[in-house]
């Protein structure tokens, strides 16, 4: 249910980007961010609960970097608002710092062959504790996943907050602003759109941070295993591997609950 209305979110706010953006720069800025939102939330359920080896594997990581401008999207719209000026700054490119970061780190996985992202995502879609496993990106080997994971609601969260004071900065100061002005019925807007983006990003949060919880350490593998000399067939359920000659070694089984190297099961024997 939660994926349908992501992507009814994704095509209405396309619809509102393609007819306002043009004459109301505000109106890009919130699109953009009701189409973020729902672009993450079609890839968080799609990794976490679609159960398709394919979807997974496109979903994954490739989209992610776009996710670090919900964030800035927000500000945008609430101070383009308040100040009536949608304009942006030199300095306001520096908030796009972090989505190029990820897209950069994101790179050389795009470039992987898909065999090794259908290997990855076979193995996600077995058992979702392997997201906490694999070092896709350099990211990856410098931070914990959890840590890159939460990283993307609490991006999020700075940003509500920023947002947040400027509007109490404005109502404080009784600025008027032209549209305000006008219509009084948008400081009451503006105050449910920040309380439902609380909501959501706190959600995010803890969906995040229990179901790390939940798949943290009955995942890793074994003592005396050697996980990453295993060579999976496609005839065998993911992690349940041959044996290979030269080195005696084998995969632990689904029931051991650890994984194959992604890139030792389609290596060459």
């Amino acid at each position: 249910m939660i994926l349908y209305i992501a992507l009814t979110g994704l095509i209405l706010s396309s619809i509102l980007l393609y007819f306002n953006a043009r004459k109301y720069r505000s109106a890009l800025y919130l699109g953009l961010f009701f189409f973020l939102i729902s672009l993450y939330t079609v890839i968080f359920e799609t990794i976490f609960y679609s159960r398709s080896v394919k979807l997974i594997s496109i979903v994954y990581l490739h989209f992610i970097f776009p996710t670090y401008l919900i964030g800035p999207a927000l500000y945008f719209y609430i101070r383009s608002l308040l100040r009536d000026n949608p304009a942006l700054r030199w300095r306001d490119f520096l908030h796009l710092i972090p989505a190029l970061v990820f897209l950069i780190a994101t790179i050389p996985y795009a470039l992987e062959p898909s065999a090794y992202k259908l290997e990855i995502a076979r193995q996600i879609e077995n058992n979702i504790g392997f997201i906490g496993q694999i070092k896709p990106t350099l990211l990856y080997r410098i931070f914990p996943a959890e840590i890159i994971y939460l990283s993307r609601p609490f991006h999020l969260l700075i940003y509500l907050f920023w947002s947040t004071g400027i509007l109490i900065r404005y109502l404080l100061r009784k600025q008027e602003s032209l549209v305000l002005r006008h219509q009084r019925y948008m400081t009451k807007w503006l105050t449910l759109l920040l309380s439902f983006t609380l909501i959501i990003a706190t959600a995010h949060l803890l969906q995040i941070h229990e179901a790390f919880l939940l798949s943290g350490h009955p995942l890793r593998a074994p003592q005396g295993t050697d996980a990453g000399n295993a060579v999976c067939e496609d005839q065998y359920p993911v992690n349940e591997c041959r044996t290979r000659p030269e080195t005696g070694h084998s995969c632990p089984t689904r029931q051991q609950s650890s994984f194959c190297n992604p890139r030792a099961c389609f290596s060459p024997r």
